[in-house]
Formats: structure tokens, sequence, C-alpha cells
């Protein structure tokens, strides 16, 4: 026998290798293959029950959607909806109640009482009706009577609301006459006020006029009556006086040309004659600040009897 060549014997193990491998693959893919279909066969029948379980379902759920809505097709949606509006409707019955089987019994058993209060009441009904007729045939002649007084009263309260109506025209009348009237006397009043105060106006200026006029006649009444009498009247009043500044205000000024360094006697504010009156002191113009208005400075006063505003004043050496 003739020596095998050593490839021939590698690719002779390397044969029976591939051999066994394929044979040990074939048989597990087989085992698995076996276990597939038997899952498949096991998931199929149960996909059959569940299936027969879900159409089972699905028939319970139309009857129920029949039993409820009367309606096998409708939504789930519109089925809440109504199961909703349901409940509001019976939010008023007991907690306990509130489903269709016990609420049904509930409103049957409340249509029941229902009916037997409603048989009550045309029963009470009836007794009233025979009551009444029989009070109209015994109170007929009094309604009657009753009916002519009420007629007679209507003719009568129509008879006074014509004449009430006739009295308002009149009256309405004479109040538009009166008003126009009114309003005649309203226009001339109003004219004859305006008249009135445009003459009181000019009254008023005139007599703003006399008076001062009047004033002026005065002062110089008084003037010449202290030049040729020989008594002193007043020609001016001190104003207010600052005692630690030494100063005085009084009420002349430009106006009455009145000039600086003018020398005046202060009298007491009370004393219209000057002549018998005691002198408080002396003050002297300063400065002319208005046109009634000016400085002076306090030359001679008394501690016991100082000079203050109201005080009245006389110049020897100035005349206004």
């Amino acid at each position: 026998m003739k020596r095998e060549t050593p490839g021939l014997q590698v690719a002779l193990i390397i044969f029976v290798m591939l051999t066994i491998v394929l044979g040990v693959t074939s048989f597990i893919f087989f085992s698995q293959y076996r276990e597939a279909v038997l899952a498949a066969k096991a998931s199929q029948q149960q996909s059959q029950e569940h299936l027969a379980e879900v159409q089972a379902m699905s028939q319970q759920v139309a009857a129920l959607k029949d039993w409820m809505s009367g309606r096998e097709n409708i939504a789930l949606d519109d089925l809440q909806e109504d199961n909703e509006k349901d409940m509001t409707n019976i939010a008023a019955y007991p907690q306990d109640i509130r489903c269709y089987h016990t609420a049904l019994a509930f409103q049957q058993h409340a249509m029941g009482d229902a009916n037997a209060e409603l048989v009550e009441c045309k029963e009470a009904a009836q007794q009233r009706d025979d009551y009444i007729q029989t009070w109209e045939g015994t109170k007929t002649p009094q309604v009657e009577r009753h009916a002519e007084a009420a007629r007679k009263a209507m003719e009568e309260a129509s008879a006074r609301a014509a004449e009430f109506r006739r009295r308002r025209q009149e009256i309405t009348a004479e109040y538009k006459s009166m008003y126009q009237g009114l309003q005649e006397i309203h226009r001339r009043a109003n004219a004859e006020r305006a008249e009135a105060e445009k003459r009181h106006a000019q009254l008023a200026k005139a007599h703003e006029k006399l008076t001062w006029d009047y004033k002026l006649l005065l002062d110089k009444y008084k003037r010449l009556l202290g030049r040729h009498g020989g008594e002193k009247i007043p020609q001016g009043r001190v104003v207010r006086v600052s005692s630690q500044l030494r100063t005085a205000w009084i009420d002349l000024g430009r106006a009455d040309s009145l000039p600086r360094r003018t020398e005046f006697d202060v009298y007491p504010g009370s004393a219209f004659q000057l002549a018998p009156a005691e002198k408080k002191g002396e003050i002297e113009v300063t400065k002319v600040l208005e046109d009634h208005l000016a400085e002076a400075c306090v030359t001679k006063d008394e501690i016991s009897d100082p000079i203050i505003g109201g005080d009245k004043i006389h110049s020897q050496t100035w005349d206004p």
C-alpha cells in the first residue's frame, strides 16, 4: 500500500471536522426550529384565545352601549359625555344610588309617590270645585249685587276722571298763563335790577368822589382852623415804631410834598385838639419812602410814655 501524502491527510481531517460541525449545527438549528414552531403554535393558540375574549368583550361592550344609549355604534367619548350629563341630572340623589339601576328604581319609587300625591291633589281639587259650585249657587245674588255696585262705582269713577281731566286742562292753561306772566315779570325784574345795579354803581362812584372831596375839605378846614384859630390839629399819625432802632414810620410822603429833615411833635393818639395835650416826644424825617410813607428818627421821647403806633404828629415848620 502506497504511503498517503500529508496534504491528503490534512484535507481528510478538515473534511471530517466540517462534517461534524455541520451535523452539530444542523442539530442545533433543528432543535431551535422545533422550539420556535412549538412556541409559534402556542402563541397562535393564545392569540386565538385572546381574540375570542376580545370578541366576547366587544359583544358585551356593544350590549352595554345598547342598554345605556340604545346605539351599539356610539363612541365611548359620546357615551361618557352622556353618562356625565345623566349623573349631573341625578346629582340631587343620594350618593349610594347614583347609578343607572338604583337611579331607575329610585325614580320609579318617586314617580309612584308623585302619582299617589297627584291622585290626592285631584281628589282635593274635585272637592274644591264641588264646594265652589255649591258656594256660587248660594252666593250668585250677592255677586250680582256687588257687580252692579261695582259697575255704578266704575261709572262714577269714570265721570270723576273726566271731570278731573277737564279741571286739569283748565289748571294747566291757567298755569301756562301764569308762567308766561311770571316770565315777563322776571324779565322786567332782571332789567330793573340791571338798571338799579348800574345806578347803584354810579351813585357809589359819586359817593366815593363826594367822600374824597369832603375829606379834602375837612383837611383844609382843619389846617385853616389850626392856622387861624391858634389850635394845633394832627397833620398825620405814626404808623409803627421800632424802639430798638429808635425809628418811626409816619403816613406822610411824596404825595404830601414832605421834605427830609422835617421835624414833628408827637402827641397821644386820642388827642384831636393838640394845644392842651401834653407832647410825648419829637421825630425828624430821614427818608421819604412812598406817597404816604416816610421814615423818621426819634429825637426825643419819654421812657414812661414812649411813642407808639397811632400817635398824632404836628409840625411847626411844615404845612402840607
